[in-house]
C-alpha cells in the first residue's frame, strides 16, 4: 500500500504554514492536497513524489529568493493529473492561485503559477535560480537509484494504463531521446553534480 501525504508531507505542509494563517485553514488545505495525491490512477504523481520533492527544495530554502513561492508551487504542481492532458500544470497553477488567495498576496500567487507552469516543459531560465530548483526538483527522479527509477517508470506506465502498448512505447521512448539530448538535464550546479551522471545512467538503460 502506498504511502499517505500524512506519513509524508503532512509536517513539512505545516512547517510553511505562513505566520499569522490560521492553522485550521492550513489544515484544511493540506487536507484537499492529500485527496488529490491519494487519487486512484496516480501510480508515480502521488504523495511520495511531493514529498521527495520538497525534501529536496527545503534543503535549499535559504538560497532561494521566494522560498514560500517556491514551496507552494512544489506543493500544488501535479494537483492536477489527467494522463495525456495538455492542461494539467494551468489547471494546478489555477488552482493554486485560487486556493492560497487567503495566505498570499496577488503578486506572489501569480509568482507560484509562473513557477508551476513552468514544470510542463522543464526548460527554465537558467538565471532564475529558484525556477531552476524547482524544475530541477521535478527532473530529480531520472537520477535516482535505479530501483526507484525503475518504480517511476512502472509508476508512468500505469498512469497511461488507458494507452495502447505500441503507443505508449513510441510515445514515451520520445521523451526518453528528447531528455537524453539535452547538453545538461540539471541547470543548477548541485543538483547537477548529484543528478547528472546517474540520471544519464538510467535514461540510456531505460532506451535500452
Amino acid at each position: 500500500m502506498a504511502e499517505s501525504w500524512d506519513e509524508l508531507c503532512a509536517d513539512a505542509w505545516r512547517a510553511w504554514k505562513p505566520a499569522g494563517a490560521p492553522a485550521d485553514a492550513w489544515e484544511r488545505l493540506g487536507a484537499e492536497l492529500a485527496v488529490r495525491y491519494a487519487e486512484p490512477h496516480r501510480a508515480y504523481h502521488d504523495a511520495r513524489h511531493i514529498a521527495e520533492m520538497t525534501a529536496l527544495l527545503a534543503g535549499r530554502a535559504r538560497e532561494m529568493r521566494d522560498a514560500f513561492a517556491v514551496m507552494m508551487a512544489a506543493f500544488f504542481h501535479d494537483a492536477v493529473l489527467v494522463a495525456g492532458a495538455k492542461d494539467n500544470e494551468a489547471k494546478s497553477a489555477a488552482l493554486a492561485a485560487e486556493r492560497l488567495a487567503p495566505f498570499a498576496g496577488e503578486a506572489r500567487r501569480a509568482r507560484i503559477a509562473q513557477l508551476i507552469r513552468a514544470t510542463e516543459a522543464h526548460a527554465p531560465d537558467p538565471s532564475d535560480l529558484d525556477l531552476a530548483l524547482l524544475v530541477d526538483a521535478d527532473l530529480a527522479i531520472l537520477g535516482a537509484a535505479p530501483e526507484r527509477f525503475d518504480a517511476y517508470d512502472r509508476g508512468i506506465r500505469a498512469e497511461y494504463a488507458h494507452v495502447p502498448g505500441l503507443l505508449y512505447a513510441i510515445g514515451r521512448k520520445k521523451f526518453l531521446q528528447r531528455m537524453s539530448a539535452r547538453e545538461r538535464l540539471f541547470l543548477d550546479a548541485a543538483m547537477r553534480e548529484r543528478f547528472e551522471a546517474p540520471a544519464r545512467a538510467n535514461l540510456a538503460r531505460a532506451l535500452r
